[in-house]
């Protein structure tokens, strides 16, 4: 896999810092309604992969960059095959 380095703009920096702010939360007896924090952020970086082609669970910082700043695996294109 190739590791490449990416850059947010600010909508998409928005988007992701949004995705990571508390919100109220219902607690009915062992249920508890809506996603943590981390499920939204895993989700925010799963849909910026998407649009980026990257692997969002292989995001990293950038040492002594800003946060829009990250490294992450490029998506690898599946090959399509026609089959006969």
């Amino acid at each position: 896999m190739t590791h490449k380095e990416f850059k947010l703009d600010a909508e998409q920096l928005n988007t992701l810092l949004k995705a990571i702010k508390p919100t109220p939360v219902m607690v009915f007896g062992t249920y508890v309604s809506g996603l943590d924090r981390q499920e939204r952020a895993n989700e925010a970086w799963k849909l910026l992969g998407d649009e980026l082609g990257f692997e969002h669970m292989t995001v990293r910082p950038v040492s002594g960059k800003s946060e829009e700043y990250f490294t992450a695996n490029i998506k690898e294109l599946k090959k399509l095959t026609k089959k006969d």
